[in-house]
């Protein structure tokens, strides 16, 4: 087992500089680029971006589930911090054994998609009890109580009929909680949360995020919640990090990043949830999509759907450069300076308490991307326009 230090005490997890990538017949396609994060010990902490961002390749990242190859954690490292006392360890460098302790036991995982994540030819209940029985030396009577016990605490009605169902007789919701009963089941240090409230409704979305708060405030693990609904950060969260196309572009607490999102993506991502006070208007949409990872645009990686480059290449015109057939023009800083062989990308930088982005055209605090117009100055609350 790796020994590591420079982790803070109350910091569960710690991502520095994890740059991950896939082999390809063209050589490796990085998805996830530099990406660094911490889980402060008690904490919920959002990753938030579109599909495809590469989000849930971080999430997978941390326990090593990606299989290899044709994935390649290519460097970087990822701290636990177990509440044991210990020293902290770097997950990449454990050896497997050390691994399959601490995975399921001391960090549990909800996955995206319940119905693959379970075993469609297991009772629910049966997958509990291997899940308890692989990292505790229980009989299996006391398995199964804890394993009743558990689904109990999640909100299944029923628990002890539930616990001889199979997964394809319960609903979305009922799987879902069945995942979160599972990966809580070993009273976890921190749990990671891929997609939760996925092809959930706004009810059971509710619920489910309620349970989650309570278990948290009931355990005092840590939460690492990976989504693309700013409903939910909204909801849960205690801070944020904005993830575009394998990189972080904005972090902040979650009031401050609702008050005043800096980065143009973060604010995209904001127009684009339904709101109360919006009706009879066309919900927003950014323009275009996630890039190719094998050929990402140079510079800023957003610049190819951002309105703000194309203003102030307007504003500017000696600053802008032509990018496109339709005649688009973007500012120069955005898609890079130099040589054309050492083109610059921008770098997080503060822009206050805690608040960090990564624009080339936000030079300070004061110089910043146009604030939303009549967005809360604190993060909506579910029951009224973040989720619609």
């Amino acid at each position: 087992m790796t020994l590591v230090s420079g982790i803070e005490n109350n910091t569960t997890l710690s991502i520095n500089k994890l740059h991950v990538g896939f082999e390809t017949d063209g050589g490796l396609i990085h998805v996830v680029d530099g990406v660094s994060l911490a889980v402060p010990a008690g904490k919920t902490v959002a990753l938030v971006g579109e599909s495809g961002c590469g989000k849930s390749v971080t999430a997978l990242s941390i326990l090593r589930l990606l299989p290899q190859p044709p994935a390649r954690i290519a460097s970087g490292s990822i701290r636990f911090q177990d509440n044991d006392g210990g020293e902290p360890v770097d997950l990449l460098r454990l050896d497997e054994a050390a691994l399959r302790h601490i995975r399921g036991g001391r960090i549990g995982m909800v996955f995206q998609e319940p119905m693959t994540a379970l075993n469609p030819v297991m009772t629910v209940g049966r997958q509990i009890v291997e899940a308890i029985r692989v990292h505790r030396s229980v009989p299996a009577a006391a398995a199964k109580r804890e394993a009743v016990a558990a689904l109990d605490r999640v909100g299944i009605r029923e628990p002890q009929r539930r616990f001889a169902a199979y997964p394809h007789e319960l609903s979305g919701g009922m799987r879902q909680r069945a995942l979160l009963a599972m990966a809580l089941i070993n009273d976890p240090v921190l749990l990671i949360a891929d997609e939760p409230t996925t092809a959930l409704d706004t009810t059971i979305q509710m619920h489910l995020l309620q349970l989650l708060k309570e278990l948290q405030d009931q355990t005092g693990m840590s939460v690492l919640l990976i989504t693309h609904d700013l409903g939910v950060v909204a909801e849960v969260a205690d801070y944020a990090y904005v993830m575009y196309a394998g990189r972080i572009v904005e972090q902040a607490p979650v009031a401050e990043l609702f008050a005043r999102p800096l980065h143009p993506y973060t604010q995209g991502l904001m127009r684009c949830t339904p709101r109360l006070d919006s009706v009879g208007r066309r919900l927003e949409v950014i323009p275009g999509t996630v890039p190719d990872f094998a050929r990402p645009p140079t510079g800023c990686r957003f610049h190819p759907r951002c309105q703000l480059t194309r203003d102030r290449a307007e504003q500017e015109p000696t600053e802008a450069v032509w990018i496109d057939q339709d005649g688009a023009r973007v500012h120069r800083q955005c898609v890079g300076r130099g040589d054309g062989r050492h083109l610059p990308t921008p770098t997080l930088k503060p822009h206050g308490p805690d608040h960090l982005a990564a624009c080339c055209l936000i030079e300070s605090s004061t110089v910043a991307v146009t604030p939303l117009q009549g967005f809360p100055d604190s993060p909506p609350s579910p029951q009224g326009d973040a989720l619609g």
